[in-house]
């Protein structure tokens, strides 16, 4: 009998798995920070207008 069977075995070693793990987790760690950066830049995103101040135009970002 294969008492000691591990189906994983057929399909990968404990070295590449533990290396698709890493690689995964690689991954998912950079998707979730672009999408926070992104985010984060947005949120401080300045808008500029020309006003006319004293008889001339100045630029004023809020």
């Amino acid at each position: 009998m294969l008492a000691c069977y591990d189906p994983r075995s057929f399909f990968l070693s404990d070295f590449e798995d533990q290396t698709m793990k890493k690689v995964v987790l690689a991954l998912v760690a950079a998707v979730g920070f672009v999408g926070m950066s992104s985010a984060f830049a947005n949120d401080h995103h300045h808008e500029c207008h020309k006003v006319h101040v004293h008889h001339h135009w100045e630029k004023r970002c809020h």
